[in-house]
């Protein structure tokens, strides 16, 4: 696909051909298609960002005294791996991280040594140190918990470097009309140029280019 070019998207199906499965903008066009299955949607991808990916990881050590479930999330996607009484943290380690691998639309790939399982986003970039990790969201009385005998450690994704030329990503939305725009890079940089071109005095809410549109970020709070 044509890179700093918008482009329309019809469906999440015909992104993950452009884009690949788990990519930032596959996983976008997954979450919008979800609430609107027929709107018109643009996309603009933008060429890899310069710097390194993100990583985390999650340790596993004891072994289990029951039979249960580990439920680990990664952004909103759950994944579960089986626990047979007297299974080693080796055997668990080895079951979750494939869980992980098997689920091509997440935003990170796993990688297994012994008891620990590395994850390394799928982009390089800040993006990727707001992919939240985290076991048992539900809790206990949500049926959600680890099984006795074990313990799991995770380490938040960190380490992620680089943003996008934001000036080429404005430069490309050229005089089209936005009414959402949906912005997965939340550093202080990016923020601080697509405030430039959305103001009301010489960006896109003035009165000399009044397109208007709103514009959506997140990021995770507090690290967490």
């Amino acid at each position: 696909m044509t890179l700093n070019s918008p482009m329309i998207m019809p469906s999440a199906e015909m992104m993950q051909q452009l884009a690949g499965r788990g990519s930032q903008l596959h996983r976008m066009v997954q979450a919008y298609r979800r609430i609107d299955a027929v709107g018109e949607l643009f996309v603009i991808a933008v060429p890899e960002t310069t710097g390194t990916e993100a990583k985390g990881e999650i340790a596993i050590s004891g072994t289990a005294t029951d039979s249960g479930v580990v439920t680990l999330y990664i952004g909103n996607q759950r994944l579960l791996a089986a626990v047979k009484k007297s299974d080693t943290a080796n055997t668990v380690a080895a079951a979750l991280g494939k869980a992980i691998n098997d689920n091509e639309d997440l935003p990170v790939t796993a990688t297994m040594e012994a008891e620990k399982i590395s994850l390394t986003a799928k982009h390089k970039g800040l993006s990727g140190n707001d992919i939240p990790l985290m076991l048992n969201y539900y809790s206990p009385t949500g049926g959600e918990n680890t099984p006795s005998g074990l313990n799991i450690g995770i380490t938040p994704m960190r380490g992620g470097a680089g943003s996008p030329d934001m000036d080429s990503i404005i430069s490309a939305m050229g005089d089209l009309l936005f009414d959402f725009i949906g912005l997965p890079f939340a550093d202080s940089a990016s923020l601080q140029k697509m405030g430039a071109a959305m103001n009301d005095k010489n960006g896109r809410w003035s009165p000399y280019q009044p397109l208007y549109g709103h514009v959506y970020t997140a990021k995770k709070r507090d690290g967490r």
